[in-house]
């Protein structure tokens, strides 16, 4: 993992990344781990999950480990137009710019460190 990552980064935070860039069964697994340990789903509070069809959501062990876990995955289809995308609507466009915004924000402390 590039260390550099992680610089100002929340107390524990994690930062994980495969070469190609892609998320994969192993990589997304570990990430539920932690969507558990910080939403705490139970039977009577299960937790839903929007995802896209990406492969790794498919995956046996993460499928049984939702369930042994309440977390529900709704996965939504293919190639679909923005307005059947909930995400893209309602949560990816305001988080894109916040984390765009925090991204500049980063990349202007670290500059400044180097040339102190």
């Amino acid at each position: 993992m590039n260390e550099r990552r992680m610089i100002n980064a929340p107390n524990e935070s994690v930062s994980e990344a495969q070469p190609n860039g892609w998320m994969n069964a192993e990589l997304f697994l570990k990430w539920m781990h932690l969507c558990v340990k910080y939403s705490n789903p139970t039977a009577e509070n299960p937790v839903l999950l929007i995802l896209d069809g990406q492969a790794s959501h498919k995956d046996l062990d993460v499928i049984e480990f939702d369930r042994k876990n309440h977390i529900h995955m709704l996965s939504t289809p293919p190639h679909t137009t923005h307005k059947l995308q909930p995400l893209n609507r309602t949560f990816m466009k305001p988080f894109k710019s916040a984390y765009n915004d925090a991204c500049a924000s980063w990349i202007v402390i670290v500059s400044c460190r180097k040339n102190q």
